[in-house]
């Protein structure tokens, strides 16, 4: 995939994942505007066989550290959660991999932290879980810092790509 410019200060790249899926979803780490927030923990949750992604949900925190409120993009079938934290100058970093489960390419694997290969809490190496097969993502460096994510979900995340700034 290429980048996509979608304004002066952010580019899109991706996504990366299927083609199915029948909602769009979008989510900023931050905002710096009259209320800031930034993300302060993703949460991935996986089918309860680990096979696949299921839904992501994201905690904002205002500029006093206080919890504002959860979004949450995905399915709505239990699983079980990774959690991850970012760290207070909402710097991230992330692999995933997509592949086949229920005969749907979806995402099977992600993971947040500040190095790529080492994410999750704990130091949990990527892939968190093994999976069967795929397609490590994003397959080339990302030029820019992530400021925040998009996709497609239905009853899993089919599909997820970033949206970058230039890193200054």
């Amino acid at each position: 995939m290429a980048s996509k410019c979608i304004n002066k200060r952010y580019t899109k790249d991706g996504p990366w994942g299927g083609d199915g899926g029948h909602t769009e979803w979008q989510v900023m780490l931050s905002n710096e505007g009259v209320n800031p927030y930034r993300i302060t923990k993703i949460v991935v949750t996986y089918t309860l066989d680990w096979g696949c992604v299921v839904a992501l949900t994201f905690t904002y925190d205002d500029y006093l550290n206080k919890k504002q409120h959860d979004v949450k993009v995905g399915g709505q079938t239990p699983g079980h959660d990774i959690e991850y934290i970012i760290n207070k100058f909402g710097s991230v970093e992330f692999k995933g991999v997509y592949g086949k489960y229920n005969n749907c390419t979806v995402i099977t694997a992600l993971a947040f932290g500040d190095n790529p290969f080492t994410l999750g809490s704990g130091g949990t190496p990527f892939p968190p879980y093994p999976s069967s097969g795929g397609t490590i993502f994003p397959p080339y460096p990302l030029v820019g810092k992530i400021e925040g994510f998009f996709g497609k979900f239905g009853d899993y995340i089919d599909s997820i790509g970033v949206i970058l700034s230039p890193k200054f």
